[in-house]
């Protein structure tokens, strides 16, 4: 039997220290949180069984996860993933029970959170759906749960902010029209912009530039591509590796043509 004998508050807030006798005289017995001494009706005077007491540790160490607990969650909002990371790394035993009383009283609410983390994307970045999806699962949340908070970012919003980073890229890039747009796409798909909504806006917002402004494009690559091949190759092999190049490049054939046929007339060669 453990009968306790007096109760004292400790320097930490909501703690006591718990003294008992068990038939050897007065020592300290266990330190509880203010939910455990409450529940518990601890008072001096009062008798515990074994099993009683055994039961008091427990609650007590369960208590300690979930105070545990409600530290990680009080600086920002966590998913329950988060939170059950967080206590088994504490190496806490009791994260069931923690993670019941935060859900209890709403601090873990994956819903929610994830409807909170789609705003303040849509907000702050140019992320697209796939991306902030991606973002989520990374936080744990279930792929359904971030389905349905994606439902905040409509396909109106998506076109906005899509559009932003069309334009971007059109400012960023010269060359071919069709090298452009690569560009384009690469830079919506790395942001996880769906493929279909990637079509759409490149048919809204998409402007390639016109013959005049791609040509001047292509005599400065070619001129400066042109000038690194004669390095190392002669004039003809040199003008085969930049035909090819242009090519790549995305240039129209018939534009390849033009300059390196304008590039042999100035050489005084025959293509």
């Amino acid at each position: 039997m453990y009968k306790i004998t007096k109760i004292t508050p400790q320097e930490q807030e909501e703690r006591y220290n718990v003294f008992i006798d068990d038939g050897d005289g007065e020592r300290f017995g266990i330190g509880v949180d203010e939910a455990v001494l409450v529940k518990w009706q601890l008072r001096r005077g009062l008798t515990l069984s074994a099993e009683e007491w055994q039961q008091l540790e427990r609650d007590e160490t369960d208590r300690k996860a979930v105070n545990a607990a409600f530290r990680y969650v009080a600086s920002q909002l966590r998913t329950e993933a988060e939170v059950k990371a967080y206590l088994e790394n504490k190496e806490y035993t009791a994260i069931a029970e923690a993670l019941n009383v935060l859900k209890h009283y709403g601090y873990i609410n994956d819903q929610a959170y994830a409807e909170a983390f789609v705003r303040t994307k849509m907000r702050t970045t140019d992320h697209g759906p796939q991306r902030i999806h991606k973002d989520l699962a990374y936080k744990g949340v279930a792929s359904n749960v971030a389905e349905q908070a994606l439902m905040l970012f409509t396909h109106e919003d998506q076109l906005e902010v899509a559009a932003k980073i069309v334009t971007k890229q059109m400012q960023k890039h010269t060359g071919s029209a069709r090298m452009i747009e690569q560009k384009i796409v690469e830079a919506l798909q790395r942001k996880g912009f769906a493929q279909a909504l990637i079509q759409e806006v490149l048919r809204l917002y998409y402007e390639p530039p016109d013959e005049s402004v791609e040509w001047q494009a292509l005599q400065q690559e070619a001129e400066r591509k042109y000038e690194r091949f004669l390095r190392t190759e002669p004039p003809e092999k040199a003008k085969q590796k930049l035909q090819a190049y242009l090519s790549r490049r995305g240039y129209q054939a018939s534009a390849v043509r033009a300059y390196i046929k304008e590039l042999d007339s100035i050489e005084g060669g025959t293509n």
